[in-house]
């Protein structure tokens, strides 16, 4: 597919969708009530932005390796320039919506509280849900969003026309961001018990509920190591944490958070001697980059499948497929989102 491709199109694409007046596209479990007004200043710094950056996305879409990827770039990109009253996701199907409206059926318990940290314009609960996933009963305390990502719309598993990308049975897994725990346990039910998967997580407040869900799910807790630390791209750094539940972040001057020391994954492999690490994901509120530079070696050498978040910064979708394509040019390149918004979006890559 020819790269000049990607200038006509979008602009084909931006001009119809001006005119869309798209309805029941907003994601109320995330953000409450609908707001349907349009901000113009955020409107034009995204268009300077996309604009100043049309080669590096002309790029990327190059080297995304099928249509659904393609398409999904462009409503990214016009999407963050337009919002949720001008441009639909592909993803956003009718089966989207079941699964959606779905999550209360899979409820055990309601949290009494709210979970201590708060991010999201509406209250987040961690609530008790049980559901079958992949062969397996999962029990697990989570909030409505997360299980819905992460296990109804299978966040880290790419499923288009004859393309399937996930963990398989045996796989050496390294979960960068686990969080509560629920992406984690799905991976070691995919794996398998002669799988392994190694999460990282350093949030206090993250790890109770974490260690929780692992407790209650015994089976699968097996084959999971929980390694308290961030990653980044060298060993040894200091940070402190800014707890935030799943938005946390690090800072590396001191402050009042819990001191942290960082790990590479490339020292990790090393340290365990690991014979083949075969997926890692990272989620890691906008830490990807550095920690992708600490896998150099380990993306070199073993050429695992990668599941990459990709929206927290602007840049994130441009910058992080060159690195990747830079450490293995072989890498095919795939692209996807399971949210009514940009968020969540994920660049998987899979060897040749």
């Amino acid at each position: 597919m020819p790269t000049s491709e990607f200038t006509p199109r979008f602009f084909t694409e931006f001009f119809q969708s001006i005119h869309a007046n798209q309805v029941n596209n907003w994601d109320e479990r995330r953000f409450g009530q609908e707001n349907r007004s349009f901000s113009v200043d955020n409107a034009a710094f995204q268009m300077r932005f996309a604009l100043a950056n049309f080669d590096h996305y002309a790029w990327v879409h190059d080297q995304l390796s099928d249509a659904p990827s393609r398409d999904y770039l462009i409503r990214f990109v016009l999407y963050k320039v337009l919002g949720h009253t001008h441009v639909r996701f592909p993803q956003i199907t009718s089966e989207f919506r079941q699964l959606y409206n779905s999550v209360e059926s899979y409820l055990v318990s309601r949290a009494t509280a709210p979970f201590p940290s708060q991010w999201l314009p509406v209250p987040i609960y961690v609530n008790h849900y049980r559901l079958p996933f992949c062969g397996n009963t999962l029990t697990v305390n989570t909030s409505d969003v997360s299980l819905l990502e992460t296990l109804l719309f299978d966040q880290y598993r790419y499923r288009q026309g004859g393309v399937d990308i996930s963990v398989r049975p045996g796989d050496v897994v390294i979960d960068a961001g686990s969080c509560w725990g629920d992406t984690t346990l799905a991976f070691s039910a995919r794996a398998g018990k002669h799988g392994r998967v190694f999460g990282f997580e350093m949030i206090e407040e993250n790890l109770a509920v974490l260690r929780g869900n692992l407790a209650e799910n015994p089976d699968l807790a097996e084959t999971i190591e929980i390694i308290e630390s961030p990653l980044a791209s060298t060993s040894g750094r200091e940070y402190w944490v800014s707890s935030n539940g799943a938005a946390s972040t690090l800072k590396q001057t001191p402050g009042e958070g819990k001191r942290v020391i960082s790990t590479s994954i490339d020292d990790f492999v090393q340290s365990r001697n690991l014979p083949t690490v075969n997926f890692i994901k990272f989620d890691i509120e906008g830490a990807e980059k550095d920690a992708l530079l600490g896998a150099k070696e380990t993306i070199r050498r073993h050429k695992p499948t990668l599941a990459v978040s990709v929206y927290h910064k602007n840049e994130d979708i441009i910058e992080l497929p060159r690195i990747i394509k830079t450490l293995y040019p072989q890498y095919s390149l795939y692209l996807h989102g399971v949210c009514l918004n940009y968020g969540e979006t994920v660049l998987f890559a899979r060897a040749l």
